[in-house]
């Protein structure tokens, strides 16, 4: 049968009871888990916290160890209720995407500070919290997302001021940078001489790959030295891939699914592309802004509250193919403009996306939602 309304995430009781000790979080994640929200995790976990996964895990290789949790009749709610005993042992429960939290409002009694994150105002939309009244919203309840600019879209839409925190997404380059560009530009069968464009964000479709691709191909036809790589694997893969196989640059193309970590692709390129058309999340763009990659985006909401045109980025209009690929050209052929942008960027990430920022961020949100130590949420 079908998860039951999301709504039901809710449906918190509020009383007060003393509990035994406990860990400090229970995380809980899906296959399906937005690979920004998996790579915050990562950086951001305890190492006395304890993941599961609602169903299979992630194909992503992950560097912690993952609980699978049945998920009987496909049901999200259903596999919640087999997660009770973990959650009377938390002093948080954070939710990182919409099925684990529709699992922990499977649980029959909640004893805990809740958190849900998610990438982008647009996936809050997934959890139908809308029209919630803002005497309603539980106290052991928080919404994360990872700018205020995506904190404003989703309080315009009703939310409670309290209910929403910003939880920034940490943002770093891969530790031995300039080996593992060796390493993966040599596998990849690049040289000194290619100039590699790459399309980190996550592999979700309108997420930016078609336009990279397009572009690519326009820009090649110029320098045929620049090559494209789509990282990752997600629903927006089989078109990706597909897509690539029809313009006339294929063979330019690597879709390298998990055979490299996002910070290793940046680390490998030469200019990072986030095209698509609407926000889609931030974390990729962080580590980009981190390893110091020069970054073409579309001009967005969220990017033009973050990126200052042609001092950090060079901002393009979204859907302009054409004007997408001006704007790579204007990185590409001239360098000092490229380590200018470059050298802005990674200034501009130690101060909003550093990762002891992230994990203070994280921590407060943690302290406003968590029980007293003798006492917790049922």
């Amino acid at each position: 049968s079908s998860d039951v309304c999301s709504s039901d995430l809710l449906l918190f009781p509020a009383t007060c009871t003393t509990i035994p000790a406990m860990t400090r979080a229970l995380h809980v994640i899906d296959a399906q888990t937005d690979e920004d929200m998996l790579s915050a995790l990562a950086d951001l976990a305890g190492t006395d916290d304890e993941v599961v996964s609602v169903g299979p895990p992630p194909r992503a290789c992950l560097s912690f160890p993952i609980r699978p949790m049945h998920r009987p009749f496909h049901s999200a709610f259903l596999c919640g209720r087999r997660m009770q005993d973990l959650a009377d042992r938390a002093r948080i429960i954070h939710a990182w995407s919409p099925v684990a939290a529709r699992a922990v409002a499977g649980l029959t009694r909640c004893r805990c500070g809740v958190v849900v994150s998610v990438p982008s105002a647009r996936q809050a939309d997934e959890l139908g919290l809308w029209g919630q009244e803002a005497d309603a919203w539980p106290d052991n309840l928080l919404l994360t997302v990872p700018s205020d600019c995506a904190r404003q879209l989703v309080l315009s839409c009703g939310l409670s001021e309290r209910a929403v925190k910003v939880l920034p997404p940490p943002g770093q380059a891969v530790d031995h940078a300039q080996a593992v560009r060796a390493r993966v530009r040599g596998e990849l069968g690049l040289n000194d001489d290619h100039v590699l464009l790459a399309a980190p964000v996550p592999m979700q479709r309108e997420a930016g790959q078609i336009e990279a691709t397009w572009v690519h191909a326009i820009v090649w036809h110029i320098h045929g030295h620049t090559r494209l790589v789509l990282p990752g694997l997600g629903p927006g893969e089989p078109h990706a891939r597909h897509f690539a196989r029809t313009v006339p640059t294929a063979d330019h193309v690597y879709l390298t699914g998990r055979s490299y970590t996002r910070r290793e692709v940046l680390a490998a390129a030469d200019i990072a592309l986030f095209l698509a058309p609407s926000e889609c999340g931030l974390g990729a763009l962080a580590d980009a802004m981190a390893a110091g990659t020069p970054i073409v985006a579309t001009r967005n909401p969220e990017y033009d509250s973050l990126l200052a045109d042609g001092l950090d980025a060079v901002l393009v209009p979204p859907r302009v193919i054409r004007t997408m690929a001006d704007g790579v050209l204007r990185v590409l052929d001239d360098g000092d403009f490229a380590r200018s942008l470059a050298a802005a960027a990674a200034r501009k990430a130690r101060r909003l996306f550093d990762v002891p920022l992230a994990r203070q961020a994280l921590e407060d949100i943690y302290q406003a939602v968590a029980p007293a130590p003798d006492s917790a949420r049922v």
